[in-house]
C-alpha cells in the first residue's frame, strides 16, 4: 500500500508514467533496486527479483464497481463472512442488512448458488456523493440446471468510507427474478419531470428531488432518457454556458457528459458549440472521492495553449458544477498533461475557480519564466493530488492537497509530502 501511495502520486502529478525505486542502504553505503519480497510482493515466486519500474495501479482504489466485483468473487467462492462485510442496509427502501447467520440463510433459501459475475465498468454516482449505482451480469446454478441473468441493477451506499452493496440485490437475486421484474419495481421508486419546452420525461431520483440545474438521473444510463446538464463553452473569449439535453446511456454519466461537452450528442441544441476539435477522442473517465480523471488522445497537448486553456475551464467548471465533484485531473494516452512549450511541470489539479483561460495561459507563461531564471530557488504554490490509505479498508484515495514546491525537483517533493502529511480521517 505505501509503495503504490508514491507510485500512484508520482504518476497522478508528472509527466511520467512508471516510477523506479529504490533502496539506501547505509550500512553498506550503497544504493539499488530492493527485492520485490522486500517491497511486499509475495506469493508469485518472484520474491527475490529486483522490483522494475512501476506503473500506476488502480486495483486498490475502491469504486463501486470494486466493491461489487469482491463482493461477488466472495459468493462465487463460499466466502460468507468477507462477502457480509461488504453489504449495507439501505434506508431508501427500509431494508435491513443482518447479521451474518441471516445473511447465509437468504443465499440459501431457493438452493442456488452464484457461480459467475461480470460487473459493468460503468456506473453512475448521486449528487451527493453518497449513493451509486451499476450493473451486473450473473449465473446462478440449482438443482435444476444453470441461469443467466443479464445487466441487473444494483445500488450501492458510501459507508464509512467505502463502497457497499445494498441489501436489496442479495434479495433479489436469491429470489431468482429477472430484470423485467426488477425494472418494474425499479420504475415505482422514481419521479417523472415533465419538460414542456422539448416534450420529453427526465427521470429523478428520489433521494434527491430537490435537485436544481444541472439535472441528473442516476437511473437514466439504465433507462436510456435523457438529462439536463449545463455544459460551459467559449464564445468571443468569454465563458458562457447553456443546459442542454444529455443522452446517458451504460458509459455512465461523466463519460457522457464529457462526450456532450466536447460536440459529440446528438441530442445536443443547434445553438451549442463546443470548443473540442474534433481530432481529439475522449479515453476514459473516472471518479475518485471528489476528483474526476479525464483521459483523452494525445491530440489534446498539441492544441494552441490558449485552446488548451480554454478547454481545461470548460471541463472544470462542467464537472466541479456536480456537488461531489471539486477537482479535475486532466492525461493525455494515460499521463499527465504537460503543454509543450510550458513544460516545466504538468499541469496539476483544477477547481471550479479555472473560469479565464486568458489568466490560465498567463499563470503558465509567468510560471515557466519564473522557472527559468529561478531554477533551483523557484518557488511556486499548487494543488496536487496525494493518494492516502482510507482509514477504513485495505484501498487508497486520492486527496487534493495544497503543497509549496521550492526548486524543480518535484518528485522528491511529492514523495516527502506523502510520507509527511497525515491524511484526513474519512
Amino acid at each position: 500500500m505505501a509503495v503504490y501511495s508514491i507510485v500512484n502520486t508520482l504518476i497522478e502529478n508528472t509527466g511520467y508514467s512508471r516510477v523506479q525505486l529504490y533502496i539506501v542502504r547505509k550500512e553498506q553505503n550503497v544504493t539499488e533496486r530492493p527485492t520485490r519480497g522486500e517491497l511486499g510482493f509475495a506469493g508469485d515466486g518472484r520474491e527475490q527479483e529486483h522490483i522494475e519500474p512501476l506503473t500506476m495501479d488502480a486495483s486498490y482504489i475502491m469504486t463501486p464497481c470494486t466493491a461489487l466485483e469482491i463482493f461477488t468473487s466472495c459468493l462465487i467462492n463460499g466466502n460468507m463472512e468477507d462477502a457480509h462485510k461488504y453489504l449495507s442496509s439501505d434506508s431508501s427502501t427500509g431494508i435491513l442488512r443482518p447479521d451474518l447467520a441471516g445473511f447465509e440463510a437468504d443465499c440459501a433459501q431457493n438452493g442456488q448458488v452464484m457461480v459467475s459475475a461480470e460487473v459493468s465498468e460503468f456506473f453512475s454516482v448521486s449528487e451527493d456523493g453518497s449513493r451509486a449505482r451499476g450493473l451486473v451480469s450473473y449465473s446462478l446454478s440449482s438443482d435444476s440446471g444453470e441461469r443467466f441473468y443479464e445487466d441487473i441493477p444494483v445500488s450501492f451506499i458510501r459507508s464509512s468510507g467505502i463502497w457497499r452493496i445494498s441489501y436489496s440485490f442479495v434479495l433479489m437475486f436469491s429470489a431468482g427474478r429477472n430484470k423485467m421484474s426488477i425494472l418494474k419495481d425499479f420504475k415505482k421508486s422514481i419521479r417523472f419531470a415533465y419538460d414542456g419546452r422539448l416534450n420529453y420525461a427526465v427521470l429523478l431520483p428520489l433521494f434527491s428531488q430537490e435537485q436544481s440545474y444541472p439535472e441528473y438521473s442516476s437511473h437514466a444510463e439504465i433507462m436510456n432518457e435523457p438529462a439536463y446538464c449545463k455544459l460551459y463553452t467559449y464564445k468571443n473569449n468569454t465563458l458562457v454556458y447553456s443546459v442542454e439535453p444529455v443522452t446517458v446511456d451504460n458509459e455512465g454519466k461523466y463519460q457522457a457528459v464529457a462526450r456532450a461537452l466536447m460536440g459529440r450528442d446528438k441530442m445536443l441544441r443547434e445553438s451549442y458549440e463546443g470548443i473540442f476539435s474534433p481530432e481529439i477522442e475522449l479515453r476514459s473517465v473516472r471518479r475518485q472521492g471528489d476528483i474526476l480523471y479525464l483521459n483523452f488522445s494525445d491530440d489534446l497537448r498539441y492544441e494552441p495553449p490558449l485552446a488548451i486553456a480554454q478547454m481545461l475551464s470548460c471541463l472544470a467548471n462542467t464537472f466541479t458544477d456536480f456537488d461531489e465533484i471539486n477537482y479535475i485531473s486532466v492525461a493525455c494516452e494515460g499521463r499527465q498533461l504537460v503543454i509543450p512549450d510550458y513544460n516545466f511541470r504538468p499541469v496539476m489539479a483544477l477547481d471550479g475557480e479555472t473560469d479565464d483561460a486568458q489568466a490560465l495561459l498567463s499563470s503558465w507563461k509567468s510560471a515557466q519564466s519564473a522557472f527559468e531564471l529561478a531554477g533551483e530557488t523557484y518557488k511556486e504554490e499548487a494543488d496536487v493530488l496525494l493518494y492516502f490509505r482510507a482509514a477504513s479498508s485495505g484501498f487508497y484515495e486520492p486527496e487534493a492537497r495544497s503543497i509549496t514546491f521550492k526548486g524543480t525537483d518535484y518528485a522528491d517533493q511529492l514523495i516527502i509530502s506523502c510520507c509527511a502529511v497525515q491524511r484526513r480521517m474519512v
